[in-house]
C-alpha cells in the first residue's frame, strides 16, 4: 500500500490535483463496486436453481444402473454388474479341425528328425517312430489335348474326280446331311454343310436363287475363293436328281456366272469340243 503523501509540503495546486486524483478513483472504484453487486445479485439468483439441480443429481448416483429388465434400454446395450454376478466358466476348446488322411495314399515319404527339437542332441542315428503324419497334395500338370481336326471333301473317295453337284437329303438315317455325286462314277458321300467344297471355307458362304423358283436347286457361292456348287433339295422334290437336274437348272449357272462366279467344275455331259 502506498503510505499517502505529506499535506503540509502540497501548496495549494498540489492539494487541488491530489483531490482530482483522489476523486477519479474514488468514481472508479464506485463504478467496479456496482458491477460485482449486480454479478451477485445474479448468482444468487441462480444458486437455488444450482442446489436444486445438484441435489437431483445427488439422488441419481443412489439409483440402481439402468438396465433392461429396469428401462428401456435395449437388451444389446445394458450393462454388467461389476458386484454380484459370477462369471461363466470358459467352455473346453474344442480338438480342431484336420483333414483326415488317405486311405489309399499315392506314395509315402518318412522324414528322419536330425536333432532333438528341444536340446538340439544329434538323433539322425537312433531309432525313430512316426510322431505326425499329414497328407501333401500335389496337383499333376493340366495339359491341353489339341486335337487338329480337318474337314475333307470335294473329291470323290473312289476316282478322285470332283462333285457335278451336292443333295440335301429329306429321308433315311440322316435327313438333312449333304451328299456330294461323283461327276465321273456317280459315287455319293457325306460332306459337311456350309463349306465350301473347293477351298473348305465357311466365312463367306452364300445361297443364290432364281427368283420364282421352286426352290429345289440353289447355287452356294464362295467369297474367299469366288467359286459356285450347285445344291438340290430334296425336301422340295422327292425325285430330284444330281445329274438331270444340274442340267435342267443351267439357267442357275447363267446368272451366277454372269454376277463373277465360277463353277468349281464342269459336267462332264455338257462339255463341248472344239470343231
Amino acid at each position: 500500500m502506498t503510505p499517502p503523501p505529506d499535506l503540509t509540503l502540497l501548496d495549494s495546486a498540489g492539494k487541488d490535483a491530489l483531490i482530482l486524483a483522489l476523486i477519479e478513483r474514488l468514481n472508479d472504484l464506485t463504478a467496479r463496486l456496482e458491477i460485482l453487486e449486480a454479478d451477485n445479485t445474479a448468482f444468487r439468483a441462480e444458486n437455488p436453481a444450482l442446489r436444486a439441480e445438484n441435489a437431483e443429481l445427488r439422488a441419481k448416483l443412489n439409483l440402481p444402473p439402468k438396465k433392461p429388465d429396469n428401462s428401456s434400454t435395449p437388451p444389446s446395450r445394458g450393462q454388467k454388474g461389476s458386484e454380484g454376478e459370477q462369471r461363466k466358466p470358459k467352455g473346453k476348446p474344442h480338438a480342431g479341425a484336420h483333414r483326415e488322411l488317405h486311405p489309399h495314399p499315392t506314395r509315402r515319404c518318412d522324414v528322419a528328425a536330425s536333432v532333438c527339437q528341444h536340446c538340439q542332441t544329434d538323433v539322425s542315428g537312433v531309432e525313430q517312430t512316426a510322431v505326425h503324419a499329414y497328407d501333401r497334395i500335389e496337383l499333376p500338370e493340366i495339359k491341353p489335348d489339341v486335337i487338329r481336326v480337318t474337314l475333307l471333301g470335294g473329291m470323290c473317295p473312289c476316282c478322285g474326280s470332283t462333285p457335278v453337284a451336292g443333295l440335301v437329303t429329306a429321308s433315311g438315317r440322316t435327313p438333312g446331311a449333304r451328299y456330294l455325286y461323283c461327276s465321273l462314277c456317280s459315287t455319293a458321300w457325306n460332306h459337311v454343310r456350309a463349306i465350301c467344297i473347293t477351298c473348305g471355307g465357311s466365312r463367306a458362304l452364300s445361297l443364290k436363287a432364281i427368283d420364282e423358283d421352286s426352290g429345289t436347286a440353289r447355287a452356294e457361292t464362295c467369297g474367299d475363293c469366288r467359286t459356285y456348287s450347285k445344291v438340290l433339295y430334296q425336301a422340295k422334290d422327292m425325285t430330284v436328281d444330281p445329274f438331270a437336274d444340274d442340267l435342267a437348272t443351267l439357267g442357275l449357272d447363267l446368272l451366277v456366272a454372269e454376277a463373277g462366279w465360277s463353277r468349281h467344275a464342269p459336267n462332264p455331259l455338257v462339255l463341248v469340243g472344239k470343231s
